[in-house]
């Protein structure tokens, strides 16, 4: 157990009033998070969820009902008639900015805690823009958006940003040492502190991930993992194959940000080489181009990806193949990883997703004759945003801030 929780006897006694008041700010973080994440709760659920003592949640949830933030009503649980606490409607009011810089395009979205979006845009990149200048333009972005009639009754939590490549977390950057060929204007982008230049430049807190893990947090707190404390997420599209893990209810980002990278995970090691160096990646099987060849003399040059699944997903013999090919690779890939960490689901999200059926089942397969049945996950799910990183990189605002504490922020913090 970590030391400091609530726990741990040798440092409970040690504790002075300064740290009680962090440790129930804390303890009433992590409950607003889980209402936020799981929806409304029963007591019990929610000291399950965030391993707090049943006195604890009882003692933080009569103290939220006095400041309004929440209510506890009666609902149903497992049959039963149960107390349930759900967020009040005064927390709608927080809202959090996430802004994804993909490979050509920047997107923005303005969410509130339920993940609806208020708001969004969009801003293509300019192939010769330099760091500084694609900070001016993130800079702009959140200015914009604060004086939005949209965001003016309203209190903005802080800045996600999603990148597409990978990110140290820790530092708020892509590693300085990071020699990679995924994102454009890498060069300049390495090891420049995004997190502290952006948040100087707005004065608002910002925080910064990987592509791969804000889609993960986009479905595990608002999508198809929801309710799922044990993810494997993987988004394939034309352009890579990346992905995220959630861990006990937390993202597990590796050491400086490369967990998740199953484009580079080995399918055939005896398969072409990949751009990494590396032999048999599963980039090379998921590619667009190895996997629409096959098709094009029968289907036409103009064929994508996200044509072939919605035409697997309609029964076609030709698309339908090429899907379960890819899921066999990709079960080859996921195979080890999933019997290492016993995920509860995976999320398939990205231009195969529409195919639905034709690759679940194919997957299932795959997995099926690869390893033993107590090993494989309760779901295999395809995820509900193709284009969900803004929206995860809004969500890692939520998840990173302490705002969740207070349903009526202080009036000195809005725009």
């Amino acid at each position: 157990m970590a030391s400091g929780s609530e726990y741990d006897p040798n440092v409970a006694d040690e504790l002075s009033a300064g740290s009680q008041s962090s440790l129930r700010a804390r303890n009433t973080r992590l409950v607003l998070r889980a209402l936020s994440r799981f929806g409304p709760l029963a007591r019990v659920e929610i000291a399950d969820r965030t391993t707090l003592s049943p006195a604890t949640v009882s003692n933080i949830v009569a103290a939220l009902v006095a400041e309004g933030a929440v209510t506890v009503d009666t609902g149903q649980r497992s049959g039963r008639r149960a107390k349930v606490v759900r967020l009040s409607g005064s927390a709608d009011k927080n809202v959090s900015l996430g802004l994804a810089v993909g490979q050509e395009v920047i997107s923005a979205a303005l969410c509130d805690a339920a993940g609806n979006v208020v708001v969004s845009a969009d801003v293509n990149r300019a192939p010769s823009a330099t760091y500084k200048d694609e900070l001016d333009v993130l800079a702009r972005l959140v200015s914009d958006f604060r004086s939005r009639p949209e965001a003016a009754a309203r209190f903005i939590v802080g800045v996600g940003v999603s990148i597409a490549t990978w990110v140290d977390f820790d530092r708020g950057c892509i590693p300085p040492d990071l020699n990679w060929y995924g994102f454009e204007g890498s060069s300049s982008w390495r090891g420049a502190p995004l997190r502290e230049d952006l948040s100087s430049l707005c004065g608002l807190p910002v925080h910064v991930d990987s592509d791969g893990n804000t889609g993960t947090l986009a479905e595990s707190r608002w999508g198809a993992g929801r309710g799922q404390s044990n993810i494997v997420y993987v988004r394939i599209r034309g352009d890579g194959v990346t992905g995220g893990l959630l861990l006990n209810n937390r993202l597990y980002r590796g050491e400086a940000g490369l967990a998740g990278s199953f484009g580079h995970s080995s399918a055939d090691p005896s398969g072409s080489v990949c751009k990494c160096g590396s032999r048999g990646c599963l980039e090379t099987f998921l590619d667009a181009d190895a996997l629409l060849e096959p098709l094009r003399r029968s289907y036409g040059s103009g064929l994508t990806l996200r044509d072939v699944a919605e035409l697997a997903a309609q029964g076609d013999h030709g698309c339908t193949r090429i899907v379960a090919d890819s899921a066999e690779q990709l079960g080859r890939a996921l195979s080890n990883t999933i019997s290492v960490l016993a995920p509860g689901c995976i999320v398939i999200a990205g231009d195969l997703a529409p195919a639905n059926g034709a690759l679940t089942q194919a997957l299932d397969r795959s997995l099926t004759s690869l390893m033993p049945s107590m090993f494989r996950p309760g779901a295999i799910l395809m995820g509900q945003f193709n284009d969900g990183e803004a929206l995860g990189a809004a969500a890692l605002a939520f998840e990173e801030q302490e705002a969740w504490s207070s349903a009526e922020p202080p009036a000195a913090h809005h725009p």
